[in-house]
């Protein structure tokens, strides 16, 4: 049923959630509270949270869905069900947070947007995520990661050599969208503990991707055109047994390279004396040192370069980062079992405070007693499903 017990000792532990949300942007924002404490209980309709359709389905649950939804409890209610509505106001009457994910005007058409779910709570936190904000002229065109990257200058950015902007793979928008969400309800929490009042909160996806990129933002204006790199020669190398990564700060760490890698006679070329000269002869620098990096093993270079404190890593998938010694040595991940999955090995969330990594519920699992939970009888939870507004999973 996810994580009903909560540590009291949690920074939001006694509060609940209320997460009517689909996808990963602001779902895995309310598996952040529910990390930190919080009672998250997941509103899914009766086919599920379309998170559930992302990837491989294994026992109810996809990648997605698992990253998005852990600690959670689940609900499938009918949300077009006048009853349904009505049982999710009543919930959230006595919850904290409400987070929903729909189109603009959708939340007012089903009767569960702000103004009529804080009439009677209005301490509660409200928060709408949408791909371009509830306002403006893009405000109901239809938004993904992979729009929200190409409208926020991302894939631009991202050009590679070939001439093509890339898309970055790692669904950048949703994973920003959830931190700026967690963000600015941790905001709304604290001002609520000074004002007693809670708020609505009107996110997008464009904008949490434009400001993550900020710097870049501030470099096309300040260096003016389209964004170039740093801080070249940086960029992955191919050694003789596989790919690393070469990267620099600061000015005097390109000599640091060169001496290195015994190409002395860079150091004082004129068409590498900055970075801005570097970056105008990337091309040509950048042959020259792949082909000094391909003559030898990618250990004889890290640890040549380790000696020199020059920034270097061997490039690793995700099974080498679960498998590196400092990783388990410094608890960067935690394991848990996933039902119908098996062990799943998460990175812990930074800076402490947080409990464990805990698994991910299947469609209304645990449901009958979530409904006791809030205080319903019997004979009213009988009346929900018999009106066809909640759909008990018989877990």
């Amino acid at each position: 049923m996810g994580n009903v017990n909560k540590d009291q000792d949690l920074p939001l532990a006694g509060l609940r959630v209320i997460d009517c949300s689909q996808g990963l942007a602001a779902p895995s924002a309310a598996a952040s509270l529910a990390m930190y404490g919080a009672d998250v209980i997941k509103i899914e309709s009766v086919g599920g949270d379309w998170g559930r359709g992302i990837g491989v389905n294994k026992a109810g649950n996809t990648c997605v869905s698992v990253a998005g939804n852990m600690g959670k409890r689940s609900l499938t209610v009918d949300l077009k069900n006048p009853h349904g509505r009505a049982f999710i106001k009543r919930l959230v009457d006595d919850a904290d947070i409400f987070l929903e994910s729909s189109r603009p005007g959708v939340a007012q058409r089903l009767g569960i947007d702000y103004p009529t779910l804080s009439a009677d709570n209005p301490a509660l936190i409200y928060l709408s995520m949408t791909g371009f904000g509830q306002h403006g002229p893009h405000r109901d065109r239809p938004c993904s990661d992979t729009v929200a990257q190409a409208f926020s200058g991302l894939l631009a950015s991202n050009t590679g050599s070939d001439g093509i902007p890339h898309r970055v793979n790692t669904i950048p928008a949703d994973v920003a969208g959830g931190l700026y969400a967690f963000q600015a309800i941790s905001m709304a929490l604290f001002r609520r503990t000074r004002t007693g009042k809670g708020g609505y909160i009107d996110l997008s996806l464009t904008q949490a991707i434009a400001h993550f990129q900020g710097v870049k933002f501030a470099e096309y204006q300040i260096e003016g055109g389209a964004p170039t790199p740093f801080n070249e020669p940086a960029g992955n190398y191919l050694a003789r047994d596989g790919w690393i990564v070469i990267t620099l700060v600061k000015e005097e760490n390109f000599a640091a390279i060169c001496t290195a890698m015994d190409l002395t006679e860079l150091i004082d070329d004129p068409r590498y004396l900055t970075f801005q000269a570097r970056g105008e002869n990337k091309l040509e620098l950048r042959r020259i040192i792949a082909e000094r990096v391909a003559t030898q093993s990618a250990d004889h270079w890290l640890e040549i370069f380790a000696a020199k404190g020059i920034l270097a890593n061997r490039v690793y998938d995700y099974g080498d980062w679960l498998g590196d010694s400092h990783v388990t040595e410094t608890q960067a991940v935690e394991y848990f079992e996933q039902p119908g999955i098996g062990q799943i090995g998460y990175p812990a969330m930074p800076g402490g405070m947080a409990q464990a990594a805990t698994l991910a519920p299947t469609i209304g699992f645990g449901d009958a007693a979530i409904l006791r939970d809030v205080g319903l009888s019997d004979t009213e939870i009988a009346e929900l499903t018999a009106s066809g507004a909640v759909h008990l999973s018989g877990d």
